[in-house]
């Protein structure tokens, strides 16, 4: 964005992130992919690594992510969210 008042590019400001701030920005990153399943499904490597993302939600992440899912008809990852919320 150019400022009128100088038709300059404002500085680069080098802040370093909180953690708290970096964990708000993934959750945001995630957020916005679980809106796009077919988006997150890319980001991981392996069924596996899918599978301890699943881990770490909560059995209401699991039902909200699941429901994404179905509607994505991404099954075969329905399956391993569904395995994940049944263990917990």
């Amino acid at each position: 964005m150019i400022y009128p008042e100088n038709n300059k590019l404002p500085e680069k400001q080098n802040k370093k992130l909180t953690i708290d701030e970096i964990e708000d920005l993934i959750k945001t990153y995630e957020r916005k992919h679980i809106g796009c399943p077919t988006m997150l499904v890319k980001s991981f490597k392996s069924k596996q690594e899918f599978r301890q993302w699943c881990k770490e939600g909560s059995k209401e992440d699991l039902e909200a992510t699941l429901k994404a899912f179905e509607e994505a008809e991404l099954y075969e990852y329905c399956v391993v969210i569904n395995e994940v919320k049944n263990s917990k």
